[in-house]
């Protein structure tokens, strides 16, 4: 079965909602002028990138993309707009430079990539057009000032159960329009959110969807663990850990710690771990990419996947530990994550190695690290690192 999500509408009347933004997306590029780039800015699931696809497939444009999220150093975003901007596109069409997601621009790798890209805004003589969820993030104000800004919204839920409908139609399968809304309500304005869930359901085919409404409840991470480690019903598994006020990480732990203790045949065993694997790529991809939409395959393989390791429900009565060490060493090692991050900026700026900034000039320059807004600018440091740093001067 093809993923729901890898349909993209191929016009923009094929678009449902953002009406506004479309007429001038469309005035833009239809009437470009060297001087501006387009930032479209919103949501996660809103139609930014797919907007760009649909009017460059209806108008014959090429499209030349880059995705900041895979390539984010500063001398490989330069190379490649000064091949796009100084390259007629094949066969001498018209075409769109599209940076995906460039407010995941950040760090030490891709310093000063957000004063590149700017460089091109004004002198390319093709349309540049930026996504990103944050346009007023203070790394982008010079990406900001080039460009015309266009604010996507989150759909409502009417919207995304229309897109739904037509996604339903258009891949030929039959699902009732109330469990329709429901996936709709849960998506909360984004439809990539919503066509994951669908896709999901269609998968599961007759998974009770009330698991994956809103939710107002919590449930202890042992009672997910129950549901998932006693049954072999994706209908009952489905959604077991969404009530769960726990991150990812711990869950990995959690089911990685009590998978030797719950499953004892090889088999069942060995099936386990694999699909536990395969949710850690995803989950891999979703770290170093920010590809967020792996999650529903995170959590899916992490609960059906688990579930249907196993060849038959074991009768033992559940006792599930807690992975002390492995969590402590998790803990650790977020508690000191954003001052590796702030020393790794610090080393890059100073050409000094990360031990040198770490025992001398981190200490050393900590006040002003946590007071000069002017230091602060220059490298580049996120909220949650000012933060760190007032932390530690107190």
């Amino acid at each position: 079965m093809i993923p729901f999500f890898a349909y993209r509408p191929s016009s923009l009347a094929e678009f449902v909602g953002q009406d506004s933004q479309l007429q001038k997306i469309s005035d833009f590029l239809i009437n470009f002028k060297k001087g501006k780039a387009l930032f479209l800015y919103g949501p996660p699931g809103t139609g930014k990138t797919s907007v760009i696809h649909a009017f460059a497939k209806e108008h014959s444009y090429d499209i030349l993309e880059l995705n900041a999220s895979d390539t984010r150093k500063q001398s490989d975003i330069k190379d490649f707009l000064s091949r796009a901007t100084g390259q007629m596109s094949l066969f001498g069409t018209k075409k769109i430079i599209l940076l995906d997601e460039v407010d995941g621009l950040s760090g030490t790798k891709d310093r000063g990539a957000a004063t590149v890209i700017a460089s091109f805004l004004k002198s390319s003589s093709f349309p540049i057009v930026l996504t990103g969820l944050n346009v007023f993030d203070k790394k982008l104000s010079a990406l900001k000032k080039g460009s015309i800004l266009v604010e996507f919204k989150s759909l409502s839920v009417t919207d995304i159960v229309r897109i739904l409908q037509q996604t339903v139609a258009r891949a030929k399968i039959s699902i009732d329009d109330t469990q329709l809304k429901l996936i709709a309500r849960n998506a909360a304005g984004d439809v990539r959110a919503a066509l994951n869930d669908l896709f999901v359901f269609a998968l599961v085919q007759h998974s009770d969807l009330g698991d994956i409404s809103l939710r107002r409840k919590t449930e202890t991470i042992t009672n997910a663990l129950i549901k998932v480690f006693k049954s072999t019903d994706p209908s009952l598994v489905f959604g077991s850990f969404d009530l769960l006020d726990e991150d990812l990480n711990k869950i990995f732990l959690w089911i990685d710690k009590n998978i030797p203790s719950e499953y004892k045949n090889s088999d069942d065993l060995n099936n386990a771990y694999e699909v536990l694997a395969h949710a850690d790529r995803f989950f891999g991809r979703i770290r170093r990419w920010q590809y967020y939409r792996f999650y529903v395959y995170c959590y899916t393989l992490l609960s059906v996947g688990i579930a249907l390791s196993k060849k038959k429900r074991y009768s033992s009565v559940p006792a599930y530990t807690q992975p002390t060490r492995l969590l402590r060493y998790w803990q650790a090692n977020m508690q000191y994550a954003k001052r590796k991050a702030i020393v790794e900026k610090l080393a890059s700026e100073t050409k000094t190695s990360k031990k040198t900034a770490l025992h001398s000039s981190f200490h050393l320059l900590l006040p002003v690290l946590a007071t000069d807004a002017r230091v602060q600018e220059k490298l580049e440091l996120s909220s949650e690192e000012i933060a760190y740093l007032s932390s530690c001067n107190k």
